[in-house]
């Protein structure tokens, strides 16, 4: 990943709003959430590297440091399949977000991403920036991450597509599927 200017690889801020999501696993019971505020007392919210609440929202990392990774996720369990029946569960999710651009019309960070990921996952060494917090060069396209990850990706690197975009990757930080996005649009300034 090269660059022709120095900028922060990682500058954004992002904000999470709200936050629900409803799983249903069919003939079982429902799993919901809904997070309309964020604060350190918010339970099940489990905050990792940067990630912090700050004045009600999410802020995945600090603004000031280059190649930075915050995560914050739900911190009990989701069952997303019947072992019995072998059937998925319906799963509806719905968030709002803020990516801060600092007034930029470019080079204001890589991405971010809400993923599914095993019990237990942590954030891996070296995983910033185009590794979007959850890969690196050794486990990246491995099917043992056994991940689902919806990017918001603001940088075009070489496993990109040649523009902004909202992809769903499948274990690794390639997008299977994209559509163009453009992050300014979603800018606080």
């Amino acid at each position: 990943m090269a660059y022709s200017s120095p900028r922060l690889e990682i500058v954004c801020i992002i904000f999470f709003v709200t936050c629900s999501i409803f799983i249903s696993l069919p003939l079982s019971e429902s799993t919901y959430f809904e997070f309309k505020t964020f604060s350190q007392d918010t339970k099940n919210i489990a905050y990792s590297g940067d990630a912090a609440p700050s004045y009600g929202v999410i802020e995945l990392n600090q603004i000031d440091y280059k190649m930075r990774v915050g995560h914050a996720k739900y911190a009990d369990p989701v069952q997303i399949w019947d072992r019995k029946s072998r059937r998925l569960a319906d799963f509806t999710t719905h968030f709002t977000f803020v990516m801060d651009t600092l007034g930029r019309s470019s080079g204001y960070g890589d991405a971010f991403s809400f993923f599914l990921a095993p019990v237990g996952f942590q954030i891996p060494p070296n995983s910033a920036g185009e590794f979007l917090g959850l890969f690196n060069t050794t486990n990246n396209d491995s099917p043992q991450n056994q991940m689902i990850v919806f990017e918001f990706d603001s940088v075009i690197n070489s496993q990109d597509p040649p523009y902004e975009h909202a992809g769903i990757n499948l274990n690794s930080n390639k997008s299977v599927n994209n559509t163009a996005w453009n992050a300014s649009f979603h800018s606080g300034h």
